[in-house]
């Protein structure tokens, strides 16, 4: 067992336990939960001390700024295809392609193929 105390844990814990005291006396002032609060303020803050983890916290940030990229990501990507889609359309009914728009409605790999042909016909012009 390691009896050296670490100063910077202490030191963290203090800060926490004020945080957290100071919250609950606000809460107490604007009379959210303030009888259950009131009665049980001690354990609350020593609830939340031994529940706080700086690892947890980050890794809790961590994982909502990865979910709002992941959106982002998405967002822009459907834009994009969305606009990709548009512009093979018209070029096939430019085309005179009616029917493959219709096909590439139904076949991924057929739109795909569609698709790589508009690019390629692009790159001549």
């Amino acid at each position: 067992m390691n009896d050296i105390i670490d100063m910077n844990d202490i030191t963290q814990k203090e800060v926490i336990s004020s945080a957290i005291s100071r919250a609950i006396d606000e809460c107490i002032s604007e009379d959210i939960l303030k009888d259950f609060l009131l009665e049980n303020k001690e354990e609350v803050v020593e609830m939340g001390v031994l529940g706080y983890s700086a690892e947890r916290h980050l890794q809790v940030i961590q994982e909502e700024s990865y979910e709002d990229g992941v959106k982002a990501g998405y967002d822009k990507g459907y834009d994009k295809c969305e606009k990709d889609i548009t512009e093979l359309y018209d070029w096939l009914f430019e085309n005179n392609r009616a029917s493959d728009v219709q096909k590439a409605n139904k076949d991924s790999k057929y739109r795909k193929d569609l698709f790589d042909e508009y690019v390629a016909s692009k790159k001549k012009n």
